[in-house]
Formats: C-alpha cells, structure tokens, sequence
C-alpha cells in the first residue's frame, strides 16, 4: 500500500526523529507526535534556552508553538508533559498547535507497542519466519492477528472472572491522569513506522 493513500498521525518512539522523517512526514501529508530526547537543538527566541532539554527544565506543562529544531531549523510545535511520580518529562514535537490533548495522544502509541513485541521475540516469533515473498508474510500476519485476537478474548475473560491482585488494584483505579481514556481521545488512525519499514518484509 502507498503510504501516499493512507492518513493518520505517525506515533514515534525518541531517539529516532531526525531532519530526514520530519520532512517525509510532511511530504506524506500525515500529522505527527514525536517524543524528543533532551539533547536537541532548539531555537524557541530565548537565549537560555539552546536545548530541548533546557525547555522542559522546571515545566510541568508547558507549550512552544512555532520551536525550530535541530541545526537546520526545522520548525515544529512543541508540548511538555512532567507526570508527577515520573523521573523524565514527554517532550513531544507536533505538527498541530500544542494542547495537554494533543501531547496525551501520544500515549496511544501503547495501545500498539504490546503487539508488536507479542509478535516478535516475546511471542510469535515473526521475525524468524522464512518466508519471502509478500503476500505469503501478509497470510500470516493475518493468521497471526486472528491467534492475537483469541489470546486477547481469552485473556479478557479471564481478567474479569478470576482477577490477580494486581488486575484488581488497576480495577480499582480511581486517578484520571494515570491512565490514558481512549474513549475520549480524539479517532485518528495510529500508525507506527519502525526504523526498517523500508526493507523488503521477510528478507532476513
């Protein structure tokens, strides 16, 4: 499928962004949130502030709309977000104006990381498949997505029905911000890109 056809919002893990995705993501025309380590150059009109770090020191919340990143300047809105309890602070590029909203969103790239790892290394093991071509890795990953769905139902059901202790405290969880409502964010499609999206599947 050409990425061209698609719409969505590109959840990124930090560590990766770079000149080079921010420009493929806005020739693709698809939004974005980006989560920034703390050593990027950054350029918000302050002169005490030269680094992404250096613009979420002290912040709990806080917005930089129009920011310019790196050396070449690429311009980018900023959100940052320091969840008490929690050692470092998200600090999210994004194509839209930054809001507490926004910035949450990129949580929901949680929603898909479990399944990536299920079927990898901690479950299915897809990355040993020998399989070359790609209508034959598009079977199985169907396949496997039907066996994700079974052990999920299965699990589901167990949770409800002979919860562990730990399954019940997060039961009982009463804080708004310590989990993200889904319900309530907004329906944009995620999709997540790996760092080997542009390999030939199965070539290994």
């Amino acid at each position: 499928m050409n990425p061209r056809d698609l719409s969505g919002t590109h959840k990124e893990p930090r560590f990766y962004p770079s000149v080079a995705l921010f420009q493929w993501l806005h020739a693709q025309g698809w939004g974005y949130r980006l989560r920034l380590k703390g050593n990027h150059v950054v350029d918000v009109g302050r002169a005490d502030i030269t680094c992404t770090a250096d613009l979420a020191k002290g912040v709990s919340l806080g917005f930089a709309p129009g920011a310019r990143l790196f050396q070449d300047g690429v311009e980018t809105n900023i959100g940052i977000w320091h969840e008490a309890g929690h050692e470092e602070a998200w600090i999210i590029a994004m194509d839209c104006q930054p809001t507490a909203a926004a910035i949450r969103d990129y949580g929901l790239r949680w929603s898909i990381e479990p399944m990536f790892s299920d079927f990898k290394t901690r479950g299915f093991g897809l990355e040993d498949t020998q399989l070359r071509y790609a209508d034959r890795v598009d079977h199985l990953v169907l396949i496997l997505s039907l066996a994700m769905h079974w052990c999920t139902d299965t699990g589901r059901r167990d949770a409800l029905e002979s919860p562990t202790p730990l399954e019940q405290k997060a039961a009982e969880q009463t804080d708004p911000d310590h989990t993200l409502d889904l319900s309530q964010a907004c329906p944009l499609l995620s999709i997540l890109v790996s760092t080997g999206a542009e390999k030939t599947p199965a070539a290994r």
